[in-house]
């Protein structure tokens, strides 16, 4: 029994220093047979989020490819830190419809690798995520 959990928020218009974006932050929590593996669901800082995305659009030819993807079609490519461990991963999002549900079709890969540790502890692969 495997449970992974995003929650996300869009910020509109939000200013860098620099310039004007809008991003995608949130947190996340990874659940197997009932216990927490990893989650940044509480926290509190907006300097510590789990999920992070600028201003970076996917086409259908990036990795991870997208065979049945219009040409047209981007996909949001976002950050997934561990912060336990100071580790990084890319996670890639694309909106789908599963039995009339909006959804999203996550991939996470890239994990960092340490030396004090084997990988972050997420799932890694494709990750289909229905909205609650």
């Amino acid at each position: 029994n495997t449970s992974f959990k995003m929650v996300l928020t869009k910020n509109t218009m939000y200013y860098t220093g620099k310039y004007w974006v809008d991003e995608i932050v949130g947190q996340y929590e990874y659940i197997v047979n009932n216990v927490t593996i990893r989650s940044t669901l509480n926290n509190t800082n907006p300097a510590d989020e789990g999920i992070w995305s600028g201003k970076s659009l996917v086409r259908s030819h990036n990795k991870p490819p997208c065979s049945n993807c219009p040409t047209n079609e981007r996909r949001l490519r976002a950050n997934i830190s561990d912060l336990d461990r100071d580790m990084h991963g890319t996670l890639v999002l694309k909106l789908i419809t599963v039995n009339g549900q909006p959804a999203i079709e996550a991939f996470i890969f890239g994990t960092s690798q340490s030396s004090q540790y084997n990988g972050m502890e997420l799932p890694s692969g494709y990750i289909t995520l229905i909205k609650q």
